[in-house]
This record gives structure tokens, sequence and C-alpha cells, in this order.
């Protein structure tokens, strides 16, 4: 199990750099789908599926695996994950990550031009939601693994 979380780990720094980058071309952009060009276009499909991807790795595979890490045998559903996980210290919220999760899933399956503008705005929103912030967090508490002590902080301002 150690292999796969620090897989996962490794998959979610990556995936925090390559989000930041897409977060800083995206937030000088319009929210406004109909006014994009297809560049523009490219680059806000492009944060939004690395904000889903990230959210999507960080929930549905390192939360379950750290709770499964210190009990093999648990069983439940999403909400189930993330209220044990914040009972064990590894997020600091799950009524935070169970919104992470909603406004992913609306994202994933927005497809009228309407609904990205919307989608589009609540995501670039989405440090007021904390995720990068806390998803480093959680990474710096893996425990006493150098390789993963020292990791940075990404703040996207």
């Amino acid at each position: 199990m150690t292999d796969l979380i620090e897989t996962y780990t490794e998959e979610i720094e990556l995936g925090l750099k390559h989000l930041d980058y897409s977060y800083k071309k995206a937030q000088k952009l319009s929210t406004n789908s109909k006014e994009l060009d297809v560049e523009e276009l490219e680059v806000w499909e492009s944060f939004v599926a690395r904000f889903s991807r990230l959210t999507d790795v960080f929930i549905a595979k390192y939360i379950r695996l750290k709770i499964l890490e210190t009990d093999p045998g648990y069983r439940g559903t999403l909400r189930d994950y993330l209220d044990m996980a914040e009972k064990q210290s590894i997020i600091s919220s799950a009524d935070h990550w169970m919104q992470v999760r909603e406004l992913r899933n609306k994202a994933a399956h927005e497809y009228t031009r309407d609904d990205l503008s919307k989608v589009f705005s609540d995501v670039l929103k989405h440090p007021k939601l904390k995720v990068l912030p806390e998803v480093n967090r959680c990474l710096k508490n893996i425990g006493n693994h150098p390789k993963y002590k020292s990791l940075k902080i990404l703040c996207i301002s």
C-alpha cells in the first residue's frame, strides 16, 4: 500500500503543478464561453480537466487508500470515506471536499455553452474553497518519508 500512496502522492504533486499552470492562464480569460475563441476555450477546458483529474486522484484514490491503510476492512460511500478522513485529521472538512466533488461532477457533465460559462466561473473561484492548500497540507502530513517532508505548498493567488 505504501508504494501506491507514493504513486498517488507523486500524481497529486504533478497535478498541482499542472493545475497551477492552467489556472494562471485561465484567470486572464473571460468566463463567458460565448466570448472565447478556440484557443481560449482550449485553455479553459484544460484547466477544468486538470481540476477534475486532480480532485479524482485525491478524493477517490488517495483518501480511500489512506483510510484503508489504517482500517483494511473499512467500507462505505464516498461521504463515509471523507467523514473518516476528517476524523483522522487527513482533511479538515468532509463538507468542503463534498463541495469540491460536486463542483468536479458539475464540470465533467456540463455541455452547453451557457452551462460552460457557469462551470468556468465556479471552477475559477475554486481557490476560495481552498482546494490546493488543503491537498498540500494532506501531502505534507503523509508521514516521515523523506521524499515528501519538504513538499512546497503551491499557492494559487
